[in-house]
């Protein structure tokens, strides 16, 4: 006996049988339970009431990658935020390699964003208008820089291999430096400063504001470091300051690469 069939979409489609519509089901091609109606007849029912068999669960839809990375550099960020330097190796752990770089390229964005919208709010009471392309390629710039001086001191000191740990150590040691950025986005660059005591404050304010960030992000290097990438002491207290050094060596030659006709 052959049957007809609603769709999802509430059309009538058939006939079929009995069999035929099992395998669109299982395809995922009909609802788990479609209704169903033998030829000539006029009463509907579900599919589940003529088989005998209950219908399938619904199959949950699997997230995305960027879901899966942002959750867990939400995670990350929830231990990160209450200690800085101690709860990265956690953080790192309990996530795992390659979900840690996941969260690495989240907070990678992050910073971006914060230093984008930054330079927007600057370049804005400077009555000046920046391009867009240059100023994303400017806030992009620390990020992968600092990646790439990472894993060039993990190399140099023989650390545990993998860049999935460069990712992650670079992104968190930046969220300083966005937070900072945010702050005197927000705080510092509300109006012009247009005396001399307002300006004097206005760059007091911002040394504060990166001196800690600065503070921060070494410390954090410096853990990430020997507790993640697990090179000794010694050597950390050498590669931090290199890889800060590559980091600024590589953004300086790529901005004035930039700026070249």
């Amino acid at each position: 006996m052959n049957y007809y069939y609603t769709r999802p979409d509430n059309a009538v489609a058939g006939p079929a049988s009995l069999n035929e519509i099992r395998v669109f089901v299982a395809n995922g091609a009909l609802g788990p339970d479609p209704m169903i109606v033998p030829e000539g007849g006029t009463q509907w029912r579900p599919l589940s009431a003529i088989t005998g068999a209950p219908p399938p669960p619904p199959v949950p839809a699997k997230p995305n990658a960027f879901t899966y990375a942002l959750k867990d550099a939400v995670s990350a960020f929830q231990l990160l935020v209450t200690n800085p330097v101690g709860g990265l190796s956690p953080a790192f752990e309990r996530l795992g390699a390659a979900r840690a770089a996941g969260a690495g390229v989240v907070f990678g964005v992050v910073f971006a964003g914060c230093w984008l919208f930054a330079i927007y709010r600057f370049m804005g009471l400077a009555s000046k208008d920046p391009n867009f392309i240059r100023a994303l390629g400017v806030s992009l710039l620390p990020f992968g820089s600092l990646v790439v001086a990472i894993a060039v001191v993990r190399m140099i000191f023989r650390g545990r291999p993998g860049f999935t740990h460069d990712l992650f150590l670079a992104g968190a040691a930046l969220l300083p430096f966005a937070l900072a950025s945010l702050a005197a986005a927000l705080f510092l660059l509300n109006q012009p400063a247009t005396t001399v005591a307002a300006t004097e404050a206005f760059e007091r304010n911002l040394f504060i504001f990166f001196s800690i960030a600065t503070y921060l992000t070494v410390l954090m290097l410096y853990a990430g470091l020997t507790r993640v990438s697990r090179i000794s002491d010694r050597a950390a207290t050498i590669g931090v300051p290199c890889a800060v050094a590559a980091m600024l060596f590589l953004c300086y030659f790529v901005l004035d690469s930039m700026q070249k006709p």
